[in-house]
């Protein structure tokens, strides 16, 4: 059910969003949009600061502001109002939100594949070791053997323990890589 209402969300939200122009029309202007659409209606500092009940000292402290990206939502949404405009917010993604998600999607699921692939790759490794020559039961043989013929009181730590069996593979990695690729991907 949840899957299926951000499905549903995001369809609504791309379709709003294909409406929009592009985010670089809103880039702001050099020295921010409050002193842009002021200096614009040909308002003074003082004439601003007026209509805002506050000093025209703070008039230069909120464009300042503005200008280094830390002013306030409700402080940008009373210099608007009170230059006869509305404040728009928005997050304009870079691409249809459906896209998104399928690409992080996709992402998730090939770290998940070379995780399993490397772990894959590890063990083929570990098999290929143990049917060398000296390597597995050659090994557990003249470890045991040796293990047998220390004098009993030297202590049971020293004694070598034995290696467990190898494992049988479940199939080779690239058959498992083929039947996990996603067929989207």
């Amino acid at each position: 059910m949840r899957s299926a209402q951000a499905r549903d969300a995001r369809r609504a939200l791309d379709r709003r969003f294909s409406q929009l122009p592009p985010a670089t029309a809103f880039t702001p202007p050099a020295h921010g949009w409050i002193k842009a659409v002021r200096n614009a209606l040909g308002m003074s500092a003082a004439d601003l600061a007026a209509r805002l009940q506050v000093t025209p000292a703070s008039v230069s402290d909120i464009e300042r502001s503005e200008n280094d990206r830390r002013i306030r939502l409700d402080t940008l949404e009373r210099a608007a109002a009170a230059m006869g405009c509305d404040l728009v917010y928005a997050l304009i993604p870079h691409g249809a939100l459906t896209n998104i998600v399928q690409h992080q999607a996709r992402m998730k699921v090939e770290l998940q594949v070379r995780a399993v692939s490397r772990a894959m790759d590890l063990e083929a490794e570990g098999d290929a070791e143990a049917e060398r020559p000296g390597h597995g039961k050659a090994r557990r043989m003249r470890a045991s053997s040796s293990s047998i013929s220390q004098p009993m009181a030297r202590p049971a730590a020293t004694i070598a323990p034995r290696e467990a069996p190898p494992t049988k593979s479940i199939g080779t990695p690239r058959a498992l890589r083929t039947r996990m690729t996603p067929t989207w991907a």
